[in-house]
């Protein structure tokens, strides 16, 4: 199988391919090979437009961005074929996320659109591409993200250790994985923005002289304005309980225009609102955790003091609750953030009773995870299994994924493929 990706910041596809055995839920993946594929500059430049002012696009300049991220598609997975010496025929499939035209959950008409021409995937590769998983989750009244939470559950999970998983992506989002749980164990929800605003926050701070803050070097210079970060937490989205996702207008344009006013009214400068984003996004993350975990995971492990966001942590909270204490707590890095020395200090200093450790660990790519995920989903939609999880997106039972059929004899594989195993499987939950 191969998996492609794009986040929000349009700077890379990362492109994996993985060797699968097993169906259905007793499917595991290896990682055979990963790379990451730059997007060119008409793409970059357009896509930050996008990004800056959604209004100032026409229909013809977003079609173009969909065509030319297909284009960006293939030319990565012929480089990964290529480089592992790997035939189109023997790729059953494909799976793709890619990166979020529109995504609101919550207010009015609920919706959620990927940007990329998959099509061209399986008209010039002749392979068959699943994408699109989140519309049918968020039709069937889920959150439509953490989407490869179940996918991500069969990859990582363990029999002896507790895992936690933190992807520090456009979004930060959270994955526990009790020890030898199944599928309906799992717990997993967005948490709040995270490398989406502080890009958006220098790209605005430097008037697109820097597209990011490599390593965070820019915001440890700053210093943390604990004002901003009370005033940030009140926001609704970040009270609600799993199973929850953020719609990207939450903290859009308006928000980030905000945080310049209130920086420039306490005298900050670029790095403190930085330093002060980064603050705020590792306190929501921690606190989230505490908050929702279960207590025997997180009542032997010390946090340092956190501000208020919504409940206070779950040791107050769900003293109810049994369970042993851990010794301690592994947790997972992964995304784009694990490269911002700012969040990785300021996680550690939160939560230093935590071993914080990158997912390459467990034999996968830190930086690929989204991918290696939608090439795990794409072999459960052929499956027949029901990608959608209640402790994930809130749905219950839905087939994933919207399938491009490839040429007539990849097609026709997948199709035997289907027929042959789709019945061996035994759902975990049934539709509502």
């Amino acid at each position: 199988m191969v998996g492609l990706s794009c986040g929000n910041s349009g700077q890379m596809i990362q492109a994996v391919l993985v060797e699968t055995q097993g169906v259905g839920l007793h499917l595991r993946g290896k990682l055979l090979h990963h790379l990451s594929y730059p997007l060119g500059r008409d793409f970059a430049d357009l896509w930050q437009q996008y990004q800056s002012d959604r209004i100032s696009l026409t229909g013809n300049q977003l079609g173009k961005l969909h065509a030319l991220l297909g284009q960006a598609m293939l030319l990565a997975s012929n480089h990964l074929l290529v480089q592992n010496r790997q035939e189109p025929d023997r790729v059953m499939a494909i799976g793709y996320l890619g990166p979020l035209l529109w995504h609101d959950p919550q207010h009015g008409q609920v919706t959620t659109h990927d940007l990329g021409m998959t099509a061209v995937l399986a008209d010039r590769l002749g392979i068959s591409v699943v994408s699109d998983f989140r519309e049918i989750d968020i039709a069937g009244g889920g959150q439509g993200m953490p989407i490869s939470a179940l996918a991500d559950g069969l990859l990582y999970r363990s029999e002896k250790e507790h895992r936690l998983l933190l992807h520090l992506g456009s979004m930060a989002s959270m994955l526990y994985l009790p020890p030898g749980g199944k599928a309906q164990d799992l717990l997993a929800a967005e948490i709040v923005p995270c490398n989406s605003l502080l890009d958006r926050a220098i790209r605005q701070g430097t008037a697109g002289r820097e597209k990011f803050d490599n390593a965070g070097r820019i915001a440890v210079q700053g210093t943390c304005l604990d004002s901003l970060i009370a005033r940030w937490q009140e926001d609704p989205s970040l009270q609600r309980k799993p199973p929850r996702s953020i719609a990207r207008k939450d903290f859009g344009n308006d928000f980030l225009q905000h945080a310049f006013q209130l920086t420039a009214q306490n005298e900050g400068t670029l790095q403190d609102l930085l330093c002060t984003l980064s603050h705020f996004i590792v306190r929501t993350i921690i606190h989230a955790c505490c908050s929702w975990l279960p207590v025997e995971v997180t009542e032997s492990a010390r946090v340092n003091q956190l501000g208020s966001v919504g409940d206070p942590p779950l040791r107050t909270v769900n003293s109810s609750m049994t369970g042993s204490a851990i010794e301690k707590m592994n947790v997972y890095l992964s995304g784009g953030g694990v490269a911002n020395g700012m969040l990785l200090r300021l996680l550690k200093y939160y939560a230093p009773g935590w071993e914080f450790k990158k997912l390459d660990e467990l034999g996968f790519s830190a930086t690929a995870r989204t991918a290696t995920g939608a090439a795990i989903m794409a072999a459960l939609t052929l499956d027949g299994v029901p990608v959608s999880t209640p402790s994930g997106t809130g749905t219950v039972g839905r087939m994933l994924g919207r399938i491009t059929p490839g040429h007539p004899g990849n097609w026709a594989k997948c199709l035997r493929w289907m027929g042959e195993h789709v019945a061996e499987i035994h759902f975990p939950y049934r539709a509502a």
